[in-house]
């Protein structure tokens, strides 16, 4: 029998029936398989098609918001069971349903819910009086009303009466917390009540939850209020409450009594969650909200398949940079006939009619649509924060949703910011957080909305951890001084957290500028920018004066933003590319130093770049080797008779980009006393005259640095092992003549032996010490003997430039201060010596089989060895003298050659071994170079060097061998082993028949991020990636890292299904890899398989995969 004979039997039969019948199917989703005529005259509907229209065809729809259950729950699948709900017409008027729901078997064998309804206008119709409360029941009570009506309206009394509308609200929840009695009793207790304050007039129990009483005008308010204060006492629960709505009769008009009633119930609902009102009066408004409602309802479907609901996005303003680093998707519907409909209108319709899943999936696709199409087109991309309902975690599974959403357009996780409010998770709070915590395990962000809102706020961040506070944006309308102590005391609780802040709501500059002070961290707001379509958003950033922030600079702001600024301590953050250093946020104590640092600074401009020279020269080596060693740093120093002690914290950041927190300390302010200011002044500016300070303990063998130049020390740091310092000291920065006599000069012994014959306890010494730029200084040591109250000696080391490093005419100085000193000759007994030297040097250069070379300051060659000459067939050094590298073209990777040649000019730095190819005669061999400075005096003059050819070194062949056939980044085999590894299969394989499997796998999303986040990050993902490789064993018989993000695997066997499963596990262990560095990702594995035996050699059976 097909459908429609089957619907046919089901009218004749069941629409001879007064009640409703409905049939329910027990597929997910409770779709509706039949009704009859009953049911369509109970929902007030004129035929099928309206009536699944107006449920949807599920029995969601046809049961009220609040009294849902699913048909499951309300019966055993063996016996009938009583079934009750409120329900909405199709004229929107509010009815109770009662039935029964059982399980019937249909002809096919299959089974539904069969559901059997009277509606309590035919309930009514059968009874006189409620047999719960002895009130009138509905029919009785419109009846009797309708008369009263008729009796007054001729006299122009009727305006004297009042429709009222009681219901109490959330009466299941008492039900189930008091059980079935306990709620009849609680439903007698509320008729007395009103039969005793409204004695003679007309009430009626309408529903489980509500009364009806046509009362007279004269005190109602005060009665109501008497009635839900006593019923409220009686229940003793906030959540359980009497409300009230009233409709105050204007027109003596008989036929409008009986929609009175339903006016007063709209007044009533628009209070249920009003815990400050127990009644209201009905308006005109609260029916155009109604007439609103049904608009949203009936076209909501149309609105989305038309793109009558557009995306808006308002931007969000990273408060220490003035940059925008984010973007809120707000939901707009502009109806071509309506008009516009503002979110506060539709919203609350479609979370109460359960449509709000469809509205947030809607934005979602959407949004990644246009963010879509931006990285298509190569435009800059901005992260955007969507709105989850409380309703989408019961509606749909959302975390699978946006997963979908991200993998059909291809976008990476961190484009998406999931927010929730406050409300959702007090009142969805299990289903919530089992999803929110796979949305931030999978590496999304999940912000909590209107923070501050909900009365259990604490309880919500005690439960569960979020990436970001918004605080909501009421505390900035009523902009006091209570509500800024609120905002910045969420403000430093969050940072105690590690939680982010972002404030709503701010539209003056006097919002913005508390909100940096404070350190909220972002702001949003019609200040910075009103919502806007996408359109428009494109043309607002394109002339935005800060700029956007990358997705490079984000994490690293990030870190900076946790940094708590309201504090005494002078505190500021600072940005640091290698050569400028810039003050980004400071609070005012920091600002106050910087204006005595720094001439014309005035205190207030921020960001700040440090152009003072003399405040660079002292910060600069400081900052270099925060970034080289990544510890804190501490730099001393005077400054307008205060000792001053800066402390460097770096907070992160990559090539070139970094962030840092300094905080400075007054360690000594000085004395009250006049006289003790200008000495201790004096003191103080003398330790300018050093470069360095160190205070030796030789009984605790600890050397702590007061003030240094070193690069490798820093100020503050206290180091044991004090002769395995001085002699690494000497090794790396003493002149190698001077070095025995600068470790004779500090043996603590001979210090002591000679101090005690110094009056005042002191020994000097000079030395040519090494500068940043390799050349050296003359540099005065100066060591004092200080006697501990233990009767132990400390020595304190001071050094500085010698005096000779100033003169200005050595020249002429020299030989008056040799004669003074009885020295008439400089050293002739060298002479000889030297003579012997350019025997020596003439004798390498044409003899030796070293292939040396030496070039001037500009890295042009001066002069080469014969074996040089011989080992690239040249015949005469002319050739070569007065070019460089790059000038003769025989470098293939030269600049590699250039950076060490110029380590060596402007450091004095000696490379070693430096691997690289040149031409030889038409042919790239391999050579590994070493290059170190030559000195004229003091100051390099140009560089030598010599190189050996790898190809002809048998000691090199084993690192030949690695270098050729293993990728540097991976330690996998390259491109050229994996060829010489399938040679073997593919022999193999012909010989035997033992066929083998070829995979090529690539991380597409790997070539974005390593153009977002550079060079460093892309090896970090490289060497992630491998690691998962190799962590799946049937993948690791032979492993290569063709280029990019390509791998390629070679497996000794056929595809079977275990070589599948292990396929499965590692794309979802690709897909598990959220975080690089602390840079967020979205990786998805692609792969491609093919058999040995499916081409005739290696070269076509990879022509296969790359054709896949």
């Amino acid at each position: 029998m097909g459908l429609e004979e089957i619907q046919s039997e089901l009218h004749r039969y069941y629409d001879r029936l007064t009640s409703g019948i409905c049939l329910i199917g027990m597929q997910p989703g409770e779709p509706i398989l039949f009704v009859n005529k009953g049911m369509l005259k109970i929902y007030h509907c004129m035929d099928e098609a309206e009536f699944y229209c107006f449920t949807g065809r599920r029995f969601r729809g046809m049961v009220d918001s609040e009294d849902y259950y699913p048909v499951a729950h309300m019966s055993e699948t063996d016996y009938s069971e009583f079934v009750t709900f409120r329900f909405r017409t199709r004229d929107d008027h509010f009815r109770r349903a009662e039935g029964s729901a059982s399980v019937i078997s249909l002809e096919d064998g299959t089974k539904a819910w069969l559901l059997q309804l009277i509606s309590s206008e035919l309930r009514g119709s059968s009874t006189q009086n409620d047999p719960l409360t002895g009130l009138m029941g509905m029919r009785l009570f419109f009846k009797k009303a309708l008369q009263v009506a008729r009796r007054e309206s001729p006299q122009g009394r009727l305006s004297e009466y009042c429709p009222t509308y009681f219901n109490l609200t959330n009466f299941r929840l008492y039900n189930s917390l008091h059980g079935l009695a306990a709620g009849d009793h609680c439903l007698k207790r509320i008729a007395e009540l009103l039969r005793q304050y409204f004695p003679g007039d007309l009430i009626s129990h309408f529903s489980a939850d509500g009364f009806g009483v046509l009362a007279k005008r004269e005190d109602i308010f005060q009665k109501i209020e008497v009635i839900c204060s006593r019923v409220n006492a009686y229940i003793n629960n906030s959540n359980i409450v009497l409300k009230a709505g009233v409709c105050l009769l204007e027109e003596d008009d008989i036929h409008i009594v009986r929609h009175t009633f339903d006016m007063a119930k709209i007044a009533c609902d628009t209070i249920k969650t009003d815990a400050t009102r127990c009644w209201a009066i009905y308006t005109r408004e609260m029916g155009v909200a109604l007439e609103k409602r049904d608009f949203v309802l009936e076209n909501f479907n149309t609105a989305l398949e038309k793109g009558y609901i557009k995306i808006y996005y308002q931007p969000v303003v990273r408060t220490m940079t003035g940059k925008i680093c984010g973007v809120e998707a707000l939901a707009r519907w502009e109806d071509p006939v309506y008009g516009r409909l503002t979110p506060n209108v539709f919203i609350p319709v479609l979370e109460q009619a359960r449509l709000i899943h469809k509205l947030d999936g809607y934005v979602l696709n959407q949004v990644a649509k246009q963010l879509h199409y931006q990285l298509a087109n190569k435009r800059p991309v901005l992260p955007v924060s969507v709105n989850l309902s409380r309703h989408d975690f019961n509606l749909m599974d959302p975390f699978a949703v946006v997963e979908k959403v991200i993998s059909r357009y291809n976008l990476q996780r961190d484009y998406f910011r999931i927010e929730v409010t406050e409300t959702a998770l007090v009142k969805e709070k299990h289903n919530l957080l089992r999803s929110l915590k796979q949305f931030q395990q999978s590496g999304y962000q999940v912000w909590l909305d209107d923070f501050g809102s909900a009365y259990s706020s604490l309880n919500v961040l005690h439960n569960y951890h979020f990436d970001e506070l918004k605080i909501d944006m009421a505390f900035l309308h009523n902009f006091n001084e209570q509500s800024r102590q609120i905002i910045k005391a969420i403000v430093l609780m969050a940072k105690e957290l590690g939680i982010h802040t972002l404030a709503e709501g701010a539209e003056t500059k006097a919002h913005v500028d508390f909100l940096k002070d404070v350190g909220c961290e972002k702001i949003q707001g019609y200040y910075f920018g009103r919502p806007m379509t996408y359109e428009d958003l494109s043309v607002f950033c394109k002339h935005y004066e800060h700029g956007l922030e990358t997705r490079r600079e984000e994490p690293v702001y990030d870190k900076a933003g946790l940094v708590n600024v309201v504090t005494d301590l002078p505190t500021a953050i600072f940005h640091y590319d290698g050569t400028q250093a810039g003050v980004l946020w400071a609070n005012l104590a920091f600002r106050k130093i910087l204006r005595w640092s720094l001439p014309g600074y005035n205190g207030h401009d921020l960001p700040l770049w440090i152009q003072d020279f003399s405040f660079r020269q002292r910060l600069q080596p400081c900052l270099d080797e925060l970034l080289v060693s990544g510890q804190n740093q501490v730099m001393t120093y005077v400054e307008r008779d205060h000792y001053l002690q800066l402390h460097l914290e770096l907070i992160g950041g990559t090539q070139g980009r970094y962030l840092g927190r300094a905080c400075i300390y007054n360690i000594a302010d000085a004395s009250e006393r006049q006289e003790i200011q200008r000495i201790d002044y004096l003191l103080r500016n003398i330790l300018k005259v050093y470069k360095g300070l160190y205070y030796l303990h030789p009984g605790k063998d600890t050397f702590e640095v007061i003030k240094t130049t070193m690069t490798h020390w820093a100020d503050g740091k206290s180091l044991k092992g004090i002769q395995k310092l001085l002699i690494d000291y000497a090794v790396q920065s003493v002149y190698v003549d001077d070095r025995e006599r600068f470790l004779s000069f500090l043996d603590f012994d001979n210090l002591c032996h000679q101090a005690d014959q110094s009056p005042t306890a002191s020994v000097g010494d000079v030395f040519r010490i090494k500068q940043a730029d390799g050349s050296y200084r003359w540099t005065v040591f100066l060591a004092l003997r200080l006697q501990q109250a233990d009767g132990q000696y400390d020595i304190l080391l001071c050094c500085r430039d010698d005096a000779w490093e100033t003169a200005r005419d050595r020249k002429s100085l020299l030989p008056i201060l040799a004669t003074s000193f009885g020295i008439h000759e400089l050293e002739p007994a060298r002479q000889p010596y030297f003579r012997l030297l350019r025997e020596l040097c003439q004798a390498m250069i044409h003899y030796s089989d070293i292939k040396f070379f030496w070039k001037d300051w500009e890295r042009r060659f001066a002069g080469v060895s014969q074996s040089f000459l011989d080992y690239y067939g040249l015949t005469d050094e002319k050739i070569l003298i007065g070019k460089t590298d790059e000038e003769i073209g025989w470098h293939i990777q030269g600049k590699k050659y250039e950076e060490a040649e110029r380590a060596v000019l402007e450091k004095g730095e000696i490379t070693r071994h430096i691997i690289g190819e040149c031409l030889v005669q038409g042919r790239p061999h391999r050579i590994a170079a070493t290059k170190f400075p030559i000195y004229q005096g003091r100051r390099i003059i140009g560089l030598m060097g010599y190189f050996e050819d790898l190809e002809y070194e048998e000691a090199r062949q084993v690192q030949l061998r690695q270098s050729s056939f293993v990728d540097d980044v991976t330690g996998l085999l390259n491109f050229r082993g994996i060829l010489q590894a399938a040679d073997e299969y593919a022999d193999k394989y012909r010989r035997y028949g033992q066929d083998y499997t070829c995979v090529l796998l690539e991380v597409p999303a790997y070539e974005a991020l390593f153009q977002e986040y550079g060079d460093e990050v892309g090896q970090k993902l490289l060497q992630v990636i491998t690691q998962q490789l190799l962590a799946f064993h049937v993948l690791n018989e032979t492993i290569a890292h063709l280029s990019g993000s390509r791998f390629c695997c070679l497996v000794p066997k056929a595809m079977d299904a275990d070589f599948r499963n292990k396929m499965l596990g590692l794309i979802n262990a690709i897909h598990g890899i959220t975080n690089i560095g602390g840079y967020s990702c979205t990786l998805y594995l692609q792969y491609a398989v093919a058999q040995g035996s499916e081409g005739q050699d290696f070269d076509e059976v990879m022509q296969l995969l790359r054709n896949d």
